[in-house]
C-alpha cells in the first residue's frame, strides 16, 4: 500500500494536501497549515503583480492578449487549490477506503490484480509528471534565459521574467531583485504545475485504478 501511494505522498505533502490524521500532534498540524499558506502566497506572487502589470502598465493590446494564458493558468491553479484544501477531509475518507481494501484482500490473485493496477496508475501518473514538469521547466527556465536582456528606450536594461511584474511593487530589473523574483517565480510555477497534476494525474490515477480492481 505504501508503494501504491508513494508518489502521491511525495508531491502532495509539500503543498499541504496530503491528509493529516486529526489525532496527529500539534507540530504536524501547524506544518501542514504552514505549507498551505506558503502555496497560496507563491501563487498570488505570480497572479497579483502580473495582473497589475497587464491592467495598469501594459498599453499594447497584443501583449495584453498574450497575458490571458498565464493569468488564466494562475487563476485555475488557485481555484483548484482552494477546492482541494477545503476538501481534504473527503480525500482522507477516500484514502481510508483504499487502505481498508488493501488490508482486507486475502486472495493472492486479487492482490496481484491490485498490484498490477497500482503499477499502471503509477506509470500513468509518472508519465504525466514528466511531460508537465518538462514543459514547465522549459517555460519557466529555458525561455526567459534564452530570450536574453535588451536596453529599453529609457536606457534601462530589461531582463525577461516568466511573468511580468508591476514595477511599483518590485524593481525587478536590477540585482538582486531580479534574481529573487526569478527564483520565486520558478518555485511558484512548480507549485502551479503540481496543482494541475494533483487532480489530473496523481489522485485520479490512484482512485480510478483502485476502483477498477
Amino acid at each position: 500500500m505504501k508503494n501504491c501511494t508513494k508518489m502521491n505522498r511525495w508531491f502532495l505533502i509539500p503543498i499541504g494536501i496530503w491528509p493529516i490524521d486529526p489525532d496527529a500532534n500539534v507540530v504536524k498540524l501547524i506544518l501542514s497549515e504552514t505549507r498551505v499558506v506558503i502555496c497560496y502566497l507563491l501563487i498570488l506572487f505570480l497572479l497579483v503583480p502580473c495582473a497589475l502589470h497587464t491592467s495598469l502598465n501594459e498599453k499594447d493590446p497584443r501583449l495584453k492578449m498574450k497575458m490571458i494564458g498565464p493569468l488564466s493558468f494562475c487563476l485555475m491553479a488557485i481555484s483548484k487549490y482552494c477546492f482541494l484544501v477545503t476538501r481534504r477531509h473527503k480525500i482522507r475518507k477516500c484514502l481510508n477506503h483504499v487502505f481498508i481494501d488493501w488490508r482486507r484482500v486475502n486472495n493472492p490473485a486479487d492482490r496481484e490484480i491490485m498490484l498490477t493496477n497500482a503499477k499502471i496508475g503509477r506509470f500513468i501518473a509518472s508519465l504525466c509528471a514528466v511531460f508537465m514538469y518538462g514543459g514547465g521547466f522549459f517555460y519557466h527556465t529555458i525561455m526567459p534565459i534564452s530570450a536574453g536582456s535588451f536596453v529599453a528606450s529609457n536606457n534601462i536594461t530589461i531582463r525577461p521574467l516568466t511573468y511580468p511584474v508591476y514595477d511599483p511593487l518590485f524593481a525587478a530589473h536590477s540585482s538582486p531583485s531580479y534574481e529573487i523574483v526569478f527564483v520565486t517565480q520558478w518555485f511558484s510555477g512548480l507549485s502551479c504545475i503540481a496543482l494541475q497534476l494533483e487532480r489530473a494525474a496523481w489522485l485520479l490515477c490512484l482512485f480510478f485504478m483502485h476502483v477498477g480492481n
